[in-house]
């Protein structure tokens, strides 16, 4: 299956993580490309088949489109034959795409012919344009251009799909002075078919693919930049499309992007307003509408979007290419629709395209990002910490005896961003590195240990182990071994004794009593509480007495039966200790 990756020293402090307010968690290292004059749209795809993500971008006022090949260390170099010359006045758009179904990476370009007059006559109405289609080798290098013409003015945005369901990919393409979009269906063999037009608003600028009413058929969505809507189009699974909703969003909407921002399977939109410095995020119903919307602050003059998970907890985030603030910001996604504060990170002079890919196979997302004033693409190298601390657990037993002096030694490392604070905590009771316990909680202790790092990951880890009484046995009349034959009806008083780690006599345990019948020492039901004698009011619970500093339990045979009989004494560390006797 082809890849395709979206286009456009330690302080041990006792405090509770949640005290500290971290900023998001993203960071990038920031490296440069070299590129033509103006680059002005990049993508990302593997264009050589090596398995490492490479780059390819329109230099816009080269009229060229360039590739390089990564090797999967986040180093790039030019490829073969590059940049490709388009023969055009500028060249706009890129997507990428395999449309001559070689399994081989092509890219696409939107183009306007004409030279300067051209270009002016374009901006004011009719020159018409191109979908240039440069072919993959398979080796990295890009074929001479093959021309579609879109039969409308000044084609920008690009968008890539299979419109009409015959697994050939079709091209979607909006048009700045027709106010429409060219539907082109391709033949599979790189070339397209006569352009289908469908209305709607004025300034269309960018286009995006994404099926938002769940019927297996793929839809637009359009921004309309001198409107200050979006156009929503539902797809026919036949080429055509229904011109079906417009929206109105924030101030000279240039750039659009689709994903899934609650995690419930339904398609929503995010867009960038120019003039606002924000962008509008609109969560869909799986219907094709989109009823909730809410901006988020970004940088000045947002002129791109992309969707991805930079920091791999399974959210969508958004990356916007800032124009005006030479910048890119980063929001990362909470999975619920909504998104934290935003990240800014600089890059070079104008970015106003950018892609998402992993160029160096850390399993983290990185950002190219086209910069159409300082002729350069900006390669942001994720270097977001994403490990949680290392945590060392202290040496524990699986059981201690009840009073044992125990010490806890623990630590926490991070090698990246360093420990913010240790927590730890036994049986809820927070505890230091070194510090020697008491072990004064008979039954199951649970010890955790909790590190967070300076940007805020956190690893945790618990442990537990027992603690029990040192059982010394049940005292005669009960034999320490074989089985005693007493009279059924008559009270037998069971006696035991239990020290601690240091010897002591415990006088705090809690006890009860169960029987159960023996058949061929096979138990028979379910066990039974114990019975006192009728004048007790003890139930089957064991009096502690001091004098002899032992637990005592006068047990009354009276409403058992003849045959062997299993006693359960219960302790409150969560162990039973049995013994058998007869009754005739």
């Amino acid at each position: 299956m082809m890849r395709l990756i979206a286009t456009f020293g330690v302080i041990l402090a006792l405090l509770s993580p949640a005290s500290a307010a971290f900023p998001p968690n993203i960071s990038f290292k920031r490296l440069t490309i070299p590129a033509g004059n103006g680059p002005c749209a990049v993508v990302a795809a593997d264009f050589n088949g090596d398995g490492n993500l490479d780059v390819a971008f329109v230099n816009g006022n080269d009229n060229s489109v360039a590739t390089y090949l990564g090797d999967g260390a986040g180093d790039f170099i030019k490829a073969a034959n590059s940049p490709r010359a388009s023969d055009a006045a500028v060249t706009v758009g890129l997507a990428v795409g395999d449309f001559n179904n070689d399994n081989n990476y092509d890219v696409v370009a939107t183009s306007i012919p004409g030279g300067l007059t051209g270009l002016w006559n374009a901006i004011t109405g009719g020159v018409g344009g191109n979908a240039s289609v440069f072919l993959g080798d398979g080796k990295g290098s890009l074929g001479s251009h093959t021309d579609s013409g879109v039969d409308a003015d000044f084609p920008m945005g690009v968008a890539v799909g299979d419109f009409n369901g015959d697994g050939k990919l079709d091209l979607a393409i909006t048009n700045l002075n027709s106010g429409n979009v060219s539907v082109m269906l391709g033949n599979g063999d790189g070339s397209f078919g006569d352009a289908s037009h469908f209305k709607v608003g004025n300034r269309p600028t960018s286009v995006a693919v994404g099926d938002f009413n769940l019927d297996g058929k793929p839809d637009l969505v359009v921004t309309n930049g001198a409107d200050d809507t979006i156009s929503l189009l539902q797809g026919q699974g036949n080429g055509n499309f229904l011109v079906y909703g417009t929206i109105t969003v924030h101030s000279r909407p240039i750039a659009v992007a689709v994903g899934d921002f609650k995690g419930d399977g339904k398609k929503d939109l995010v867009v960038a307003g120019l003039l606002s410095s924000d962008v509008t995020v609109l969560l869909g119903d799986g219907a094709g509408a989109f009823p909730t919307s809410k901006s988020f602050p970004v940088g000045r003059h947002p002129s791109a979007v992309v969707v991805a998970d930079f920091n791999n907890d399974n959210y969508f985030d958004i990356a916007v290419a800032n124009r005006f603030g030479d910048s890119v910001s980063v929001l990362l996604g909470k999975g619920d629709g909504t998104f934290k504060t935003a990240r800014t990170f600089a890059v070079e002079a104008q970015p106003v395209a950018l892609a998402a890919g992993d160029f160096n196979n850390d399993g983290k997302l990185d950002l190219v990002v086209a910069n159409i004033g300082s002729n350069t693409i900006s390669y942001l190298q994720n270097n977001t910490d994403l490990t949680p601390p290392t945590l060392t657990m202290p040496t524990l037993a699986s059981s201690y005896p009840y009073l044992t002096h125990l010490t806890l030694n623990f630590s926490a490392t991070d090698s990246e961003s360093g420990i913010y604070s240790i927590v730890a905590t036994l049986n809820g009771t927070m505890v230091t590195n070194g510090q020697t316990v008491v072990l004064t909680r008979p039954g199951t202790n649970t010890f955790t240990l909790t590190a967070t790092d300076k940007v805020g990951n956190v690893a945790t880890q618990s442990a537990t182990f027992n603690v029990l009484y040192n059982w010394l046995g049940l005292l005669p009349p009960i034999p320490k071994s074989g089985v005693q034959v007493f009279k059924l009806g008559s009270v037998i008083p069971l006696k035991f004794q239990l020290k601690d780690a240091n010897g002591g006599l415990v006088s705090t345990a809690a006890a009860t009593l169960t029987v159960q019948k023996l058949s061929n020492n096979i138990p028979v039901g379910t066990p039974l509480n114990a019975t006192p004698p009728a004048s007790a009011s003890t139930g089957n619970v064991f009096q502690y007495q001091p004098g002899p500093g032992q637990y005592m339990y006068n047990l009354s045979t009276k409403p058992l039966s003849s045959g062997t009989w299993q006693l359960q004494v219960h302790l409150d560390d969560g162990s039973v200790h049995s013994t058998t006797i007869g009754l005739k």
